[in-house]
């Protein structure tokens, strides 16, 4: 419409023009080609036509330049959210920066005569970005020569595997300087790497004067879009994406945590792209920009502008390093008492270092120690978000210290639950610990075997303890009893709560200090056993284990057996149970009529087979209350 239009349209003033990505085409100038023929741009041919309009602009990247600045075109800003309120709102992560440059091993003419080349882009004005970038073709040829792809390739690969592999779902990109340039990075990382076919991929568009090699690597619009899917599926084995210009904008995957910088950008550009790192995901600390070509300045610019200033605090080493060592240091006090030196040995055996883990869970076990637990487990999570960043920079020792730390509490974690959640993070701080170089195949079958006993096996207890010590074999068999004693409790309701009065006591006399460790174990393996007797005696009485629960309640009276034989017990467990389940309803223990009729059920069965009159009362409630429990459906 506009475009087709010519001078005004309205003089009104009640004209109101609302546009989204205001930075885009809105700015006010005019060409004239060669032919005489003047070109406006689309923003003026707006204000010709609505001269008296108001103008509102929404963007998340304005532009500020001589002759293209949204501020110029819209006003100063009515409301500002910018990446340092995102980030503290919780909206974005924060972006962290690593300079690895040097790793290309340049000479040090050649690193000078990139810096000026660098400089000199980040003066220049957006728009002419890819005609400079054309000119200085030196630039291109530095950078796409053999030997600081070979570096840069070696490097990323091995930042990759060590440091960024495990955070999240592995996701990456690779950006690099031109379309020729990613391929070479693509074909040298799977010279590196020969089975990342499917993990590597190159997305950016074709050219019909494109070498034939390329367009098996490159493929068409639709592969294009089946590898967009593919990326985006966090189980994918689509893990590092290698982009020139494509997905650098407006393509988000949360998970993707880390970036690998072979461009020169600038402003908006640089900010968009680096964007792509910043989603929230579970588990993620934050998004982490590599650079190997010196975007430091560019990136501090742009942070200034869109981010309030904040460039200065990007650095990992300036940043998560420094949060990182105040962690570890906290660890350390908290484990003061306990000599774990061994452990960072590097000529220490596998045994030597799962006794050192197993003995340091033990050690933060005793009941003593339970605040300094908790926060040691606290610390630990935050140590490792700020590792999970500044990791490739960290000091062997370091590395070993920190994984010690994860690992142990993995373990404490492990032994206090049996859920998904701790096994997945048990699995993650073994590959901790193999990225910290200790390859110790005796920790992860320890570790395997504390996932896969059965606790109601006292040879098996025995030797666990063994391996354990008391404090963490009690809290290990406090986990595995109450999960023998959950299914009890959701179908039974009279040794529910005979069995977990008895549990209860056991651990407040071990946690006041009322019961020696060794006294715990053996009452809770009697416990134990007498869970396993129960569940036997139904096995052995042909009762199910819902009949089972009908029959503790028809003998929870004291002396009933004295009175009724166990054949007759059986005779009415077995038709109370059936009668039961045959007239229940729906919902029935939410109304009052249905619970009368199944009270009024239970007493006639009772003196059917002559039940003490004296217990009936009793044993009627108690017999429904555990119809209740049943028909909730808590099995």
């Amino acid at each position: 419409m506009f475009e087709e239009s010519e001078g005004c349209l309205t003089l009104r003033e009640d004209v109101y023009v609302i546009s989204d990505e205001a930075h885009r085409t809105n700015y006010l100038h005019q060409k004239t080609d060669r032919s005489g023929i003047i070109k406006k741009s689309f923003g003026l041919i707006i204000r010709e036509a609505l001269p008296n309009a108001n103008f509102m602009g929404f963007t998340g990247t304005p532009i500020s330049k001589k002759d293209k600045s949204t501020r110029e075109v819209f006003g100063d800003y009515t409301d500002v959210y910018n990446m340092a309120q995102s980030v503290a709102d919780g909206s974005t992560c924060p972006i962290y920066y690593e300079s690895r440059g040097l790793r290309l091993d340049l000479d040090e003419s050649v690193l000078f005569e990139l810096d000026e080349q660098c400089a000199e882009l980040l003066g220049i004005d957006e728009e002419q970005s890819l005609k400079t970038q054309k000119r200085i073709g030196r630039l291109g040829s530095i950078l796409g020569a053999e030997q600081p792809i070979n570096s840069l390739c070696v490097d990323v690969v091995n930042h990759y595997e060590n440091h960024r592999s495990s955070i999240a779902t592995g996701k990456a990109m690779v950006v690099a300087y031109s379309r020729s340039i990613a391929l070479s990075i693509y074909k040298k990382m799977i010279e590196l790497r020969p089975d990342w076919h499917n993990k590597v991929r190159v997305v950016m568009t074709e050219n019909n004067s494109d070498p034939e090699d390329w367009r098996s690597l490159i493929g068409n619009k639709q592969y294009r879009e089946e590898l967009s899917r593919e990326f985006k599926d966090e189980s994918s084995e689509f893990k590092i994406a290698i982009v020139v210009d494509m997905w650098l904008t407006g393509f988000d995957v949360p998970s993707m945590a880390t970036m690998y910088i072979y461009k020169q950008m600038v402003g908006h550009s640089l900010m968009q792209a680096i964007a792509r790192v910043n989603r929230v995901y579970p588990n993620k600390s934050g998004g982490l920009v590599v650079d190997y070509v010196g975007i430091a300045p560019a990136l501090e610019e742009g942070l200034n502008e869109y981010a309030s200033g904040s460039a200065h605090t990007s650095d990992i080493s300036r940043t998560a390093y420094p949060e990182f060592v105040k962690y570890l240091e906290i660890c350390r006090g908290i484990m003061f008492g306990w000599d774990y030196s061994i452990f960072l040995n590097p000529e220490a055996t596998d045994l030597v270092r799962s006794e050192c883990i197993i003995k340091g869970a033990n050690f933060l076990s005793d009941v003593s120690r339970l605040d300094e637990k908790n926060r040691f487990i606290k610390h630990v999570v935050l140590m490792r978000r700020n590792r999970s960043i500044c990791g490739s920079i960290l000091t062997p020792e370091q590395r070993a210290e920190s994984a010690y730390f994860e690992v142990v509490r993995s373990l404490l974690i492990k032994v206090g639950s049996t859920s998904d959640t701790a096994t997945k993070e048990l699995s993650q701080s073994i590959k901790d610990l193999l990225n910290a170089g200790v390859k110790s195949e005796g920790v992860i079958g320890l570790f395997e075997e504390i996932g896969g006993y059965s606790l109601f096996d006292p040879a098996v207890i025995e030797r666990m303890r063994s391996k354990m010590g008391d404090h963490l074999m009690i809290q290990l068999m406090s986990r595995e009893m109450e999960s023998g004693l959950s299914d009890v409790v959701r179908i039974n309701l009279a040794k529910s709560e005979l069995f977990s009065e008895r549990m209860k006591g056991i651990m407040e006399g071990y946690i006041k200090g009322l019961l020696a460790s060794e006294t715990v174990i053996q009452m809770l393996i009697e416990l134990a056993q007498d869970i396993t007797d129960h569940k036997n005696q139904g096995v052995y009485m042909g009762l199910t284990p819902v009949e089972l629960a009908f029959w503790d309640a028809l003998n929870r009276p004291e002396g009933i057996k004295a009175i009724m034989t166990d054949e007759v017990l059986i005779a009415l467990t077995r038709e109370l149970t059936a009668t039961l389940n045959e007239k229940k309803t729906v919902d029935w223990n939410n109304k009052s009529s249905a619970k009368a009729s199944m009270r009024l059920l239970i007493k006639r069965l009772l003196k059917k087979y002559k039940y003490p009159p004296d217990q009936s009362l009793n044993t009627t409630e108690f017999v429904l209350k555990q119809c209740e429990l049943w028909a909730e459906g808590v099995s």
